[in-house]
């Protein structure tokens, strides 16, 4: 079966992937002046935080794709979505990591994504403190800092095989909505050398070698927005392992993407969802 994104065409996925990079630029400038000149902070309603810096950011987001795409969908975490029913939809999450971002740890960014027919086109983190960035489109590769991402030249795998370190949110992520707690257990006990990190950072480095795969679970869908495309185009695997309907309206998401041959061992340990 053809994939439907040999529709759009490399030129076109050129040109929407530079045009969030674009718009990144000026994120990176907003959010490196509100570090400097000082930001404000609330709590939402469902008890996280959220600073006029994620509000900031997502607005101008909001605005630039008006100018650029006005027939384009738009799905943020802070603002209602937008033109739900068009082929192509944007995803953006401000702030990724906002309690870092308060904290001053640099592990925080902004993650863009864009899907064309819910198959995922282009992808971005941007770590603005760290100066590093991670991009990628369809059929144009992933690449770390305009240096490009191939998961296969990782040589330290060699060396990790059968110790492989995996990333995993902490447990309290799988008691979130019910106790999933053994899902957790099950990822431990496969894959010892694990290391509690997650959120955008902990994306980008499973892409780029940091780690050999990442585990998600209990996110929202503007979290993921950017991995699939990145993973796949850096050599590697993505693979959703829960959406799930929630009250209110929420969906929460988990996802396993990384290294092929360790997302499919991880894959494994979550026959309830791939039943």
């Amino acid at each position: 079966m053809a994939d439907i994104r040999n529709k759009i065409g490399k030129e076109k996925c050129a040109e929407l992937l530079n045009a969030s990079l674009e718009i990144a630029d000026e994120i990176r400038e907003i959010v490196l002046a509100k570090i400097i000149s000082g930001f404000e902070v609330q709590v939402k309603s469902d008890n996280t935080v959220v600073t006029d810096v994620d509000m900031e950011v997502e607005s101008l987001f909001r605005q630039r794709i008006h100018e650029k795409y006005p027939d384009h969908g738009i799905i943020g975490e802070e603002f209602a979505v937008e033109n739900k029913d068009a082929d192509f939809q944007w995803l953006i999450d401000p702030i990724d990591g906002t309690e870092e971002f308060i904290h001053h740890i640099p592990t925080y960014g902004t993650i863009i994504g864009l899907n064309y027919k819910d198959s995922p086109i282009v992808g971005m983190m941007d770590h603005p403190t760290l100066n590093a960035r991670i991009y990628g489109a369809y059929k144009a590769g992933a690449f770390y800092n305009d240096k490009k991402i191939l998961m296969s030249e990782n040589k330290t795998a060699e060396l990790l095989a059968g110790r492989e370190r995996i990333f995993v949110p902490p447990f309290a992520s799988f008691l979130k909505w019910s106790d999933e707690g053994n899902l957790f257990d099950r990822v431990v006990r496969s894959f010892p050398n694990i290391r509690i990190f997650h959120g955008c950072y902990a994306y980008t480095l499973a892409i780029t070698g940091g780690a050999a795969a990442m585990v998600e679970y209990n996110v929202k869908i503007w979290d993921l927005a950017a991995s699939q495309i990145l993973a796949e185009e850096a050599g590697g695997a993505f693979q959703l392992i829960q959406r799930q309907p929630r009250p209110n309206g929420i969906v929460s998401y988990g996802a396993v993407f990384g290294r092929k041959e360790i997302v499919e061992k991880l894959v494994k340990l979550f026959p309830e969802m791939n039943a």
